[in-house]
């Protein structure tokens, strides 16, 4: 069917959906109801659908209202926002050819008015806030950093001080320490909870 029509499926989808209704039929005298499609009334729908479509160009936007948004947006200190200046201005002067939101918006992006989007705090999209490292990937950076300047000194003993070389010894042994205390201190916890105590007999 696609190939026949020369259309893509969500085409043919929308179609259908458009010009798809209810219907209703007499089976045993009982009310059974269907969907059936009819061509003329997805035409009916489309062409509803599109005469409240079309883009407002800015020559046929009523040239007070562009005088007074600027000067609303200028003004110090400044009392309306965009939307609240475009709702106001069309409930005081419903005659007038006003530009909804999001084609305002679309003019001072395109550099078509005086006002621009650094004159509007709520149109400048900020920066992201990076998220902070987590300490696990802090610790992991700092022992690839001590791994890697150990390489280095054995690498290039001549560059490196003796004292340098020293002193990272002592810090490995320190580190060496240290994890032999918690291995120990983990091996006795392990211990205790699989001690049985006393008199109590498991089955």
């Amino acid at each position: 069917m696609l190939d026949v029509l020369g259309r893509s499926r969500s085409t043919i989808l929308h179609e259908i959906k458009r010009g798809t209704t209810k219907q209703v039929k007499q089976v045993n005298g009982k009310k059974v109801y269907f969907d059936h499609y009819f061509a003329d009334l997805a035409q009916r729908r489309y062409v509803e659908g599109r005469q409240g479509i079309y883009y407002l160009k800015l020559e046929k936007v009523s040239e007070h209202f562009l005088k007074a948004f600027e000067e609303a947006m200028k003004a110090s200190p400044r009392v309306h926002s965009v939307d609240s200046f475009v709702y106001a201005y069309k409930e005081e002067h419903p005659s007038e050819t006003v530009p909804s939101t999001k084609p305002l918006y679309n003019y001072i992006h395109q550099g078509l008015l005086a006002i621009k989007a650094i004159d509007l705090p709520k149109a400048v999209r900020l920066r992201k806030k990076t998220k902070k490292r987590s300490e696990k990937y802090d610790a992991k950076s700092w022992y690839w950093s001590v791994w890697h300047i150990d390489q280095m000194v054995m690498k290039y003993p001549d560059i490196f001080d003796k004292s340098i070389q020293d002193k990272w010894k002592a810090k490995e042994e320190e580190w060496g320490k240290e994890e032999s205390q918690d291995s120990n201190c983990l091996q006795a916890i392990a211990n205790h909870d699989t001690a049985v105590e006393p008199g109590i007999i498991e089955f």
